[in-house]
């Protein structure tokens, strides 16, 4: 038994691909254009309450959902998605089925997860937004519901494009308008089963994610008795499982939550309550850098409860200190005092570092302004540079934080200048990972008015001069300084993939309240 897929592009066509998956088999082969008329209209019956999902790797959202609520549209989720998303997400459920006959549960969009219902609609409405030449973003309709016992016929044709066209019109329309998903679409070829349906729309997804355009044709030989008619797929959401065939990510990328974190300044951690720390979570993101600005905004009280919930729910806190800048006087101390090392300094900072690790709950210390202002190369002392004082300290900082809590986790947000932090910052990148555990290098291309490969070079050269450290690399989640605009899930996904791409071990997002959220656990 075979079923078959196919496009034609007026004179061209997509090469012929043969897949065959245990006793059926699904082939892809060259059609030419037929001409049909497109009188077709979507039909549903019923529709379940229950709702699945398939997992496909792109650039999508994904959302976190509290399991005690049905809802998937949670606060910091997405609202829309971009066709190109959408379409590169299409390209994996194609791909999908053709390795095993079936849909998936699920689809990832940009580390959100979609119903196969969700993501019909999702698919249905930008291929008739891209047919219109529109580059409108897609809205998002959660919770769309299963048709029950979807049905159809056996579809054997080459479908025109002004006829799929008026599916995938009707399709979003009715499942917009009802919150469900059709079992089948009537057409002048007979009932095309939900199942069937959602892989062509995929297919036509697929195509138009390849080469930019709308297919002229859309072929299907899909018999009623086929394995993918007879397999429907289901995602329960509220217990993020499924219960039948999943599609499970194929990243190469070994991401885990544990390395990834986010700045969080002291004014924001009482917005920062039981609900969103399980958000964070949900987005793979456990270890905070929280302020040390905290214990005065918000109260030592305050300070050590947050502090205690959160290391509770497996989360990492990391006491963020400022080392030789003071963000209130606005000044710089400099390293290097009479040609000694300011050791006087050197003692302030690393008892108050000896005081926050020894609160119970905390799991590190992070370092920033670890730095001259860009001059370290006009100073040195007996001995040594001002890069040399700026790793004397980092050393004595992490023995006496180590003494009280050996597995405590040293970290410090870096230059992203390479070759010359040393030279201008006094962060000699080898020599400090020597003596911290993390380096978080602040790669923040809208300061720096770079591209996204300016992250993943920057990214792999610090993973290649770490000294031994992991490098979770520190992301602008906004625009830059001078435009404070979040960016989107979709641009944000492209930087966070040029991290791991580049080595790195983690991600770091700067900043609590200006980050648009997604699962990076799903790129």
């Amino acid at each position: 038994m075979t079923c078959s897929f196919a496009f034609a592009e007026n004179s061209g066509s997509i090469q012929s691909t043969d897949v065959s998956s245990n006793s059926s088999s699904i082939l892809i082969n060259n059609s030419n254009n037929s001409a049909v008329n497109n009188s077709n209209v979507p039909s549903s019956s019923t529709s379940s309450t229950s709702s699945s999902g398939v997992s496909s790797t792109s650039s999508s959202k994904v959302s976190s959902v509290s399991s005690s609520s049905s809802k998937i549209k949670a606060a910091g989720e997405p609202t829309k998605l971009s066709q190109a998303a959408i379409f590169k997400a299409s390209k994996n459920v194609k791909n999908y089925v053709l390795k095993n006959n079936v849909l998936p549960n699920y689809v990832t969009i940009s580390g959100y997860k979609f119903s196969i219902p969700e993501y019909m609609y999702l698919v249905s409405k930008a291929i008739t937004l891209k047919n219109k030449k529109s580059k409108s973003l897609v809205t998002i309709k959660w919770n769309i519901k299963h048709p029950v016992k979807p049905s159809g016929s056996s579809i054997k044709k080459t479908i025109p494009k002004a006829t799929y066209l008026s599916w995938s019109k009707k399709t979003s329309d009715y499942i917009s308008k009802y919150k469900k998903a059709p079992t089948s679409i009537s057409s002048k070829y007979g009932k095309v089963q939900f199942q069937t349906a959602v892989y062509g729309f995929a297919r036509v997804g697929e195509y138009i994610y390849t080469n930019k355009k709308v297919p002229k044709t859309l072929s299907l030989n899909i018999p009623k008795t086929h394995k993918l008619n007879k397999v429907a797929p289901f995602y329960d959401r509220s217990s993020n499982s499924s219960k039948s065939s999943s599609l499970v990510s194929n990243s190469k990328y070994k991401i885990s939550a544990d390395k990834n974190a986010i700045w969080l300044k002291g004014w924001d951690a009482s917005k920062i309550n039981s609900a969103e720390m399980d958000k964070l979570i949900g987005y793979g993101i456990k270890n905070i850098f929280i302020e040390e600005f905290i214990f005065t905004a918000q109260g030592e009280s305050f300070a050590l409860s947050w502090i205690k919930n959160a290391s509770k729910k497996g989360i990492k806190i990391h006491i963020w200190l400022p080392v030789f800048y003071n963000s209130t006087s606005k000044t710089w101390v400099n390293p290097i005092q009479n040609k000694t090392l300011n050791q006087a300094f050197f003692n302030t900072i690393i008892n108050k570092a000896k005081k926050y690790i020894a609160i119970d709950g905390v799991s590190g210390i992070h370092l920033d302004y670890l730095r001259y202002p860009g001059t370290a190369y006009k100073y040195n002392y007996t001995g040594g540079t001002g890069a040399d004082a700026v790793t004397e300290f980092t050393r004595q900082l992490s023995v006496a934080v180590k003494k009280i809590k050996p597995n405590a986790v040293v970290s410090a947000a870096v230059m992203p200048e390479t070759n010359v932090n040393a030279y201008y910052y006094g962060q000699d990148i080898p020599k400090l990972g020597k003596h911290l555990d993390v380096i978080v290098p602040m790669v923040y291309k809208g300061n720096y008015n770079a591209k996204t490969t300016w992250i993943q070079s920057t990214t792999a050269w610090f993973v290649k001069n770490s000294g031994g450290a992991e490098i979770w690399s520190g992301l602008q989640s906004y625009v830059s300084d001078s435009n404070i605009k979040a960016l989107s899930v979709t641009a944000l996904t492209t930087d966070v993939t040029s991290v791991f791409a580049g080595g790195a071990a983690g991600v770091a997002f700067f900043r609590w309240g200006l980050t648009s959220f997604f699962n990076l656990l799903g790129i």
